[in-house]
């Protein structure tokens, strides 16, 4: 038997990370009964922080992107949810160290031009149209023409159509490695997206930490009526009369809803939540088809001593020991790494953003490697080699790093598996690969639009990330608020 009203919410949004958590403020804001459902103890997936003997460390998130002024993330955050965090700017967004080149990406896009003209002055007039190009892509005519002809085009499509210099190209593919494919494999509208929201449009970092943009977005959900229950695992949706959903949940409760937003997942809530009867077999068939982004191994280290003399203050430090960038991801995307021949480092630095994240005198280092899933054993036989390594590799940025070590901690793909429920730990939603663009349309098709997703699985053009999160949270939100107001 249905519930009576009182007992029914308007939305139950299964997940508390961010972008179940910006969905669920603009609901309770508009005056929604809305009720957040997590399986962990703690709210905010991949945007938590953790402390330890002073240090603070973000756990997967290192910087925002789309988060200048005229930014979409910056207006959601200081405009329509007016969330009291303060942004911290860094003027370099990346920092890229080749064996013959180190150079600055600069969240000011005319500077990066500058240097890379001066680095490569013959690529001059290709590397302004390019860059044109990026600045500009948001705009609808541009995006609608970039999109039509590069949609099933790699990057290193685009990159050989403007350039010649192989080394520009190698320094220009650098960056996308965050979506942890080769240049011949990802797609060029996914890598320009990141090139424009991440690189140029972002360059911040959240004063306290990622942490801080959890606990304000809790506490405007909460000032405005939200619930929020931890520690409750769904393991059961069910569709009855008058399009009402039944959820259930671990300690035996069950709630009812309107409408149902997941915040995790699809291949989880498909596999494991609702009856196979509901679904669209055809779109099933494709959906079983998409591939999820790669995982990754991270290093957390607190050093006892200050590292800032020989490192810019930037959000990622890249530093290549050689040329091969497509052959470490074209191998990571089979699943296989060899940590013995590593060719690369990604480094952040949250506590040369804000002091507070160490002890007086110290810094906080997050060394982050693209790693294959694997399985639960192998990382319990591998991870302390794998941290070794990467310690010593990373001796040649920082030579007394061994001896300045006070904390140090890891996490593998199999936690972060575990923590969030994403498929093999992967950490950007699904693979920017061109066949996987427009993966909100299937999934609206596979559910017949019965539940909807926010979050990083929920992506459109964008690759994944915190912008997809919270852009795809307001955009549903706005979806529930019109349906309402029709059924009205």
């Amino acid at each position: 038997m249905v519930a009576s009203k009182k007992d029914i919410y308007d939305v139950i949004i299964i997940g508390g990370g961010v972008g179940g958590l910006t969905c669920g403020c603009f609901l309770a804001k508009a005056g929604k009964k809305v009720l957040i459902i997590e399986k962990n103890p703690k709210i905010g997936g991949y945007c938590n922080s953790f402390k330890q003997n002073g240090f603070t460390f973000d756990f997967g998130i290192r910087a925002l992107s789309h988060s200048k002024e005229d930014s979409y993330l910056y207006k959601i955050i200081k405009e329509d949810l007016n969330l009291n965090i303060e942004l911290i700017k860094t003027e370099i967004t990346d920092c890229i160290i080749t064996p013959d080149y180190k150079i600055n990406f600069y969240s000011d896009i005319n500077r990066t031009i500058d240097e890379l003209i001066s680095i490569f002055p013959k690529e001059s007039k290709n590397i302004n149209l390019l860059f044109d190009l990026i600045n500009n892509i948001n705009k609808n005519s541009i995006l609608a023409s970039f999109y039509q002809e590069f949609k099933n085009r790699t990057f290193k499509y685009l990159l050989d159509k403007y350039f010649k210099n192989e080394k520009l190209k190698f320094i220009l593919t650098i960056p996308i490695g965050n979506l942890g494919l080769s240049s011949f494999e990802v797609s060029a509208i996914s890598s320009i997206m990141l090139y424009h929201g991440y690189l140029f449009k972002g360059g911040h970092y959240i004063k306290g930490g990622m942490q801080t943009l959890v606990n304000a977005l809790l506490t405007n959900f909460k000032k405005h009526g939200g619930k929020i229950l931890l520690s409750n695992k769904v393991y059961r949706i069910e569709f009855i009369k008058n399009n009402i959903k039944k959820i259930f949940s671990n300690n035996r409760d069950f709630f009812y809803a309107k409408e149902v937003v997941c915040n995790c997942d699809p291949s989880f809530v498909i596999s494991n939540l609702i009856s196979k009867n509901i679904l669209n077999k055809k779109y099933f068939l494709e959906f079983k088809k998409l591939k999820p982004s790669t995982s990754a191994f991270i290093l957390y280290l607190g050093l006892k001593d200050t590292i800032r003399k020989n490192i810019d203050n930037c959000c990622g430090l890249w530093y290549y020991f050689n040329y091969k960038f497509d052959d470490f991801y074209f191998n990571l995307s089979r699943n296989k790494i060899n940590f013995n021949n590593i060719n690369h480092l990604l480094f952040a630095f949250p506590s040369f953003h804000d002091k507070n994240l160490a002890p007086k005198n110290c810094e906080s280092i997050m060394m982050i490697l693209w790693s294959p899933y694997k399985n639960r054993n192998f990382w319990y036989k591998n991870a302390k080699h794998f941290k070794e390594t990467l310690i010593n590799k990373a001796k040649n940025l920082i030579p007394n790093l061994s001896s300045i070590i006070q904390v140090e901690k890891i996490t593998s793909p199999v936690f972060l598996n575990q923590y969030t429920l994403s498929r093999n730990g992967s950490v950007r939603g699904w693979e920017a690969l061109p066949s996987q663009l427009r993966v909100s349309k299937l999934l609206e098709e596979i559910l017949k639009k019965r539940i909807f997703f926010v979050g990083q699985w929920s992506t459109h053009y964008a690759p994944g990330g915190l912008f997809t999160a919270i852009f795809s949270a307001k955009k549903i939100a706005n979806i529930i608020l019109t349906k309402t107001k029709e059924k009205k």
